[in-house]
């Protein structure tokens, strides 16, 4: 708490890193036919790879990098969140590939996890009102982000080619970075003898990733889709054997069985594929 002289400079920095992380993930879906025509891809199911990239290092990031603000403080992971998301615009900016997209977008989506970090720094940093105003500042700067991510979108699809689009976002977040570097404070992590479950959530990304691969070009490699397919499902059911003994498994068991916390996971699982679908369609159609 002594390192804080304005708490507003807190509360701004908390708001512009999920007004940023927001329109990250936001902005694409209305670039995904540009990208399309720009790269040459042959089907709708490769442009959505993007997405599903974006969307796989995201579900990584929302796993590891609360656990790294607890075990190694919330400027460490904040900034870290922040470089990620630098070095992600960057790879397509200087690359200017499908491959590079695709791996930059990877980066990003682990990057924009830093949305969740504000409701931890403003805790710790405000006191007894922190949750409140972290609610607060994650609802609000996220309608923002939505909005400045799509509109954003059709603004680079009239005035912008896909490579100075990815100039300018690398730009935003290295100045991002920057500040969160200048601005966080250094608060005690929470804990630092619980371990982070990095090789559980890598290998948990990879088996989803083999489903999601079964799933989108089935109906092109055909029976050879059946090697992911099984390579995903053997990789799962391992995946659950091994963290139900694992000291330091990436999700709580005990908590994941509790009715409220099961039933909130499955309604937010269908919101996230409601919303997902409905603007990849949307983008496709217009």
């Amino acid at each position: 708490m002594t390192e804080i002289r304005r708490p507003a400079v807190l509360i701004g920095v908390g708001a512009l890193l999920v007004v940023l992380t927001n329109a990250v993930v936001f902005v694409l879906p209305p670039l995904l036919p540009v990208i399309q025509a720009r790269y040459g891809l042959a089907t709708v199911a490769e442009t959505t790879w993007i997405y599903s990239a974006l969307t796989l290092g995201g579900g990584a990031g929302f796993i590891l990098l609360p656990r790294v603000a607890d075990v190694y403080g919330d400027r460490n992971a904040t900034v870290t969140a922040s470089a990620l998301l630098t070095v992600g615009a960057l790879v397509p900016a200087v690359g200017d590939s499908y491959p590079t997209l695709l791996v930059g977008c990877a980066l990003m989506g682990f990057g924009g996890a830093a949305q969740l970090l504000p409701l931890g720094f403003l805790r710790r940093g405000l006191g007894e009102s922190g949750i409140a105003v972290g609610v607060a500042v994650l609802v609000i700067a996220t309608g923002v982000g939505i909005v400045v991510g799509v509109v954003g979108g059709g603004l680079v699809v009239q005035d912008l080619s896909l490579r100075s689009f990815f100039i300018v976002l690398t730009a935003a977040c290295a100045v991002t970075t920057v500040v969160c570097h200048a601005t966080i404070p250094r608060v005690p992590p929470a804990e630092s003898t619980r371990r982070i479950g990095v090789l559980g959530s890598i290998w948990m990304i990879a088996w989803v990733a083999a489903l999601l691969l079964t799933l989108t070009q089935g109906l092109v490699w055909g029976r050879a889709a059946v090697i992911p397919l099984v390579a995903g499902v053997i990789g799962g059911i391992a995946w659950v054997r091994v963290e139900r003994r694992s000291s330091s498994a990436v999700f709580d068991v005990a908590l994941m069985k509790a009715p409220l916390v099961t039933a909130s996971c499955v309604c937010i699982a269908l919101i996230a594929a409601m919303n997902s679908a409905f603007m990849l369609l949307l983008s496709t159609y217009a």
